[in-house]
């Protein structure tokens, strides 16, 4: 039989180099696509007013297609474990493992409006800043900072690896109104008709969205998925624990089996 294909999908601005640390840790029988979401930097362009979280979910289902892939273990960050899941909704996941999936937030809640601000502001920043931002982190000790609201141990992260990330950030063509469409009322993670395994995983240091908050409300609406906690590690855990979050991946993916 052969092994079910892993479907790798990378978070809001950022592009498939997340994924870095843990690819060559996966289990290697498993044919692996790691997405370059649509509208994101290297992705398929998406036309004014057509950005939404269903179009990019259609992007990863027209990638999925192009290799054959009919259905796969879907790994997903962030807006990646948003679109996991919407994949599971549509019946291309095998399984799923959403690592601090977006989307949980309440509609006009203070909440969301100070996640929207943090997500403008970073992109702003990472515009207007750049040169400054990619010699600036060739330190260790300022990578550290400049990536403490997404990671526990910015300083683990090569630098080659946060200049990357940080010209995703800049040049994200559709930051904007990607950002609109997934705050917009009614846009939120809808888990409806999911039934097959879900893996949710979270750090324990997050700061962008924490379980205390945004963990609690995914893990009530999917009562039945399996619940791990990263200590240690921030929103982007890969960077914090690669070998951890590889592990606990391929451990759930060979319990599916």
């Amino acid at each position: 039989m052969t092994p079910t294909p892993i479907v790798l999908i990378h978070g809001f601005s950022a592009t498939p180099i997340i994924w870095s640390s843990i690819l060559p840790r996966l289990p290697p029988e498993h044919k692996t696509l790691a997405i370059v979401l649509d509208g994101h930097a290297g992705g398929v362009p998406i036309a004014p007013g057509k950005v939404s979280v269903a179009a990019l979910a259609d992007g990863v289902e027209r990638d999925m297609d192009t290799v054959g892939f009919t259905q796969a273990n879907i790994i997903g960050n962030s807006l990646g474990g948003w679109l996991a899941l919407e994949l599971a909704r549509r019946g291309r996941a095998s399984s799923v493992i959403a690592i601090a999936p977006g989307g949980s937030w309440q509609p006009e809640s203070s909440e969301a409006r100070e996640l929207r601000a943090h997500l403008v502001r970073n992109g702003k920043v990472a515009r207007r800043w750049l040169p400054l931002l990619t010699s600036a982190v060739r330190s260790s000790r300022l990578r550290h900072l400049v990536f403490a609201g997404m990671v526990a141990h910015g300083e683990r992260i090569p630098m080659t690896v946060a200049v990357e990330m940080l010209r995703a950030s800049a040049h994200c063509p559709v930051h904007s109104e990607l950002i609109d469409a997934m705050f917009a009322p009614g846009s939120g993670l809808d888990v409806a008709g999911i039934n097959g395994p879900v893996l949710l995983l979270w750090g324990s240091d997050d700061r962008l969205t924490p379980k205390e908050t945004y963990g609690r409300r995914v893990r009530a609406r999917l009562s039945y998925a399996e619940w791990r906690e990263l200590p240690g590690t921030g929103h982007i855990p890969m960077f914090d624990a690669p070998g951890t979050v590889a592990n606990t991946i391929s451990q759930f993916i060979k319990e599916q089996e």
